[in-house]
């Protein structure tokens, strides 16, 4: 029978130890998470408040702003962009740049020299460029992009900067 006791306190303190163990292994998990955790909601705050800055630069100035990556996707504008365009916040909301480029082309005298400088753009990446663009109504915009790079790796043809003379 003393054998027996002695296997059962020994298997209990064996027991007792791998609990200990275990909980200690789960409060530093949690504490670990708990740390991951606060510093991923100051990077969520960084990050709110850069966005933030951002849309307040975009909207502050008189340019229009269009970004676009180089897949055709619209990812920013300003509403100086659609009010100089006269585009609806329905079509600016769809982010097609495609789309975009056939409407508001229509404004334009010369819309298929306009599409094809686009399409050029598109095809050869060139890192800036610039055209003075004039619509039918007699409005004349300057047109500049400029290739983004985010992380030394090319978004796109990013920038269009329309501006009224």
């Amino acid at each position: 029978m003393a054998a027996e006791d002695n296997e059962e306190k020994l298997l209990r303190s064996v027991a007792l130890k791998n609990a200990r163990s275990i909980l200690r292994a789960r409060q530093r998990a949690e504490r670990e998470l708990i740390g991951v955790k606060e510093a991923l909601e100051r990077k969520t705050a960084e990050l709110v408040h850069s966005l933030a800055m951002t849309r307040a630069t975009l909207e502050s100035t008189t340019d229009g702003i269009l970004v676009t990556n180089a897949t055709g996707g619209v990812t920013e504008f300003n509403q100086n962009y659609s009010a100089m365009w006269r585009v609806t916040a329905e079509l600016m909301e769809t982010k097609d740049h495609r789309q975009l480029l056939e409407i508001t082309s229509r404004q334009l005298k010369e819309p298929e020299k306009f599409l094809t400088r686009i399409q050029e753009i598109y095809a050869f990446s060139p890192p800036e460029t610039f055209d003075l663009l004039e619509l039918a109504d007699g409005r004349l915009f300057e047109r500049f992009s400029r290739i983004q790079f985010i992380e030394e790796r090319d978004c796109g043809p990013g920038l269009e900067l329309p501006r009224y003379h």
